[in-house]
């Protein structure tokens, strides 16, 4: 028998169990890439939470919305959410990413989208523009104040699972139950102001109809998030839940139309 060879071959075989063993006991310690998480499309209730917790760092104290967050960070991590339940990684995660949270969240972009509906009445041709309509056809204009967002992260199943995972029911946390509202000065619009041409390509448009209900439009609403903290209204009714509030500015507002929508033009107050 070859004793040397052996004695390598024993000493190469403990080398990688250490290594393994290493491996496995290390903390995961990934910092959060907004861009790859929001690759197929910006996912509202995300950019929702990630604003808030950048203006009130001190949410992170709660035990749920810090494992979101570490969860966050570590997407394409298989033991994050088994270290998150270690007594010996928990508190070792939980000093880093408390740590770590202002550098991290200050590249989330104090803005948050909101999208809905309306419908356009006939041409003007002396004013360039289509008025803004109910289904009827009755001149109705739209007065933007505040937004109640009801957070949806279920699109995180397909770029973060772990961080809908890490979301379990825990009702010692408030963080489930929370909502949003974003107030901005009120301003009402009468009008989408577009060219002739545009216009005649809309109403010819396939599954265009008559003006009102058979003219829908989906109206795409950009806010740019005052930097402050934002406001916890507790709700009316007990056990509800509460909203944070957000105080904001319209930064535009993008009406988009057609099979599939395209931008068609920018509403104006």
């Amino acid at each position: 028998m070859n004793y040397p060879r052996l004695a390598v071959l024993c000493g190469l075989i403990f080398s990688l169990c250490c290594l393994a063993f290493a491996q496995q006991s290390s903390s995961s310690q990934g910092i959060m890439d907004l861009q790859k998480i929001e690759k197929n499309g910006r996912i509202a209730g995300l950019r929702d939470d990630l604003v808030w917790f950048r203006l009130n760092p001190s949410v992170l104290d709660d035990k749920m919305v810090m494992r979101y967050f570490i969860a966050l960070n570590n997407c394409d991590s298989r033991t994050i959410l088994k270290e998150m339940d270690s007594e010996f990684d928990a508190p070792k995660l939980t000093a880093f990413y408390k740590a770590k949270a202002p550098e991290i969240l200050n590249q989330v972009p104090l803005w948050i989208g909101y999208s809905g509906g309306a419908y356009l009445g006939e041409y003007d041709t002396a004013a360039k523009a289509f008025p803004l309509t109910d289904a009827t056809g009755k001149k109705q204009p739209i007065t933007l104040a505040s937004f109640s967002l009801n957070p949806d992260r279920t699109a995180l199943n397909y770029s973060c699972g772990n961080a809908l995972l890490a979301l379990r029911n825990d009702p010692g946390s408030m963080f489930l139950g929370i909502g949003y509202i974003v107030t901005v000065p009120t301003t009402t619009f009468t009008a989408l102001s577009v060219d002739e041409e545009t216009a005649h390509q809309y109403v010819l448009g396939r599954g265009i109809g008559r003006a009102g209900g058979g003219r829908p439009v989906t109206i795409l609403i950009d806010f740019d998030i005052l930097p402050q903290t934002p406001e916890l209204v507790q709700r009316p009714r007990k056990g509800s839940g509460s909203d944070v509030r957000f105080q904001a500015k319209l930064s535009k507002i993008t009406v988009l139309a057609g099979f599939p929508l395209k931008p068609m033009g920018t509403l104006i107050p």
